[in-house]
């Protein structure tokens, strides 16, 4: 009779634990599907921030390698009244500056397969007094695609018969978290203005990729 009960007991235990278990194992899934999409925006905007601290400071080295100017990337040419009458593009320079940028902007996204976004799980939560606080879920940062490199030229009415002629250098990076089964994919876009002026003429309003 004692070894019946005492089966009967261990059965018992044996079966709370499996029903432990299953609970453990459905609060978990239920978790995971439930913070998916707010793990995956917030490790998104973590990346993006990460990455435009990035794209800043390569862009930051390359300006600073060397000297640009309006007269580096435009030549203007006048009529006899002092009006311009076109625009040309040094394309060498602006070339030259693409390609600087990209080879940087490459080794530099290298480095990223070594990076990891960190979000505190108690951000999770929309509680602001549990904000920050907790064990950390950590993501790997890695760059997806090779970075689109433009440089553009705008013109803009300012005034009577006065045009704003502004280039600028627009980057986007494309990167992915790690967010396991899955990879999450997001692209971050930066400006810079390179140079600008104040042309008096009849130049048209508009933009043109210059590459």
């Amino acid at each position: 009779m004692r070894r019946y009960v005492n089966k009967k007991k261990s059965n018992r235990e044996f079966f709370i634990i499996c029903m432990l278990i299953s609970f453990l194992i459905a609060a978990t899934l239920l978790v995971n599907i439930s913070l998916r999409p707010v793990i995956s925006d917030m490790a998104s905007q973590i990346g993006r921030q990460n990455i435009s601290l990035l794209v800043n400071e390569t862009v930051f080295e390359v300006l600073e390698q060397d000297f640009f100017d309006y007269s580096s990337f435009v030549k203007l040419k006048y009529n006899s009244m002092g009006f311009v009458t076109s625009v040309e593009y040094d394309y060498k320079t602006i070339n030259r500056l693409k390609l600087n940028c990209q080879e940087l902007l490459l080794n530099n996204f290298a480095k990223l397969g070594n990076t990891k976004v960190k979000i505190p799980f108690g951000s999770l939560l929309g509680d602001l007094n549990a904000s920050g606080k907790g064990p950390s879920i950590k993501l790997r940062l890695s760059q997806s695609a090779v970075p689109e490199i433009n440089i553009i030229s705008t013109f803009e009415s300012v005034g009577i018969n006065q045009t704003r002629h502004e280039i600028r250098l627009v980057i986007t990076a494309y990167a992915q978290l790690y967010l396991p089964p899955k990879m999450s994919d997001f692209s971050c876009t930066q400006e810079y203005v390179l140079a600008q002026t104040i042309i008096v003429g009849d130049i048209p309003q508009g933009y043109v990729t210059l590459g």
